[in-house]
């Protein structure tokens, strides 16, 4: 079966900036990697190997101070300065020590939604259920 996504017009028109967002908490490896999305070649470099190789050393010596992520990760720790009390039915209680595919806990999953929401502005839930036939 092949995955196929689809993604809103809205976030199509706001891609290459939330891309750079993801970049620029990623850091400096990441900006790297942009190119010169991020780092344009200098006017006097040549279109040759030379230039090519001149360009490499000249990215390899760029560096990015990673502030948009040092800035979250504090933002986060004054959210979860005191952890949050769930409070669940019986029925529910399962879902505190693994509430994702991966097996993150309740408490995981909230400062990963409080993160992407502080970083994106915004954040979204998918939810997969196997559904059982009686």
């Amino acid at each position: 079966m092949s995955e196929q996504r689809f993604f809103h017009d809205r976030y199509n028109l706001r891609r290459a900036q939330l891309q750079k967002l993801r970049d620029c908490f990623e850091g400096q490896d990441a900006i790297r990697e942009g190119g010169t999305t991020y780092l344009p070649r200098p006017g006097g470099m040549p279109d040759n190997d030379k230039g090519h190789a001149m360009y490499a050393a000249y990215k390899g010596r760029a560096t990015y101070f990673p502030v948009l992520e040092r800035t979250l990760r504090a933002l986060l720790g004054i959210v979860f300065r005191v952890l949050p009390t769930i409070e669940l039915p019986e029925k529910l209680k399962y879902v505190v020590d693994g509430v994702t595919s991966e097996g993150d806990g309740l408490v995981e999953s909230l400062r990963q939604s409080v993160l992407e929401a502080l970083h994106m502005g915004r954040v979204s839930f998918a939810e997969m259920v196997a559904w059982k036939s009686d």
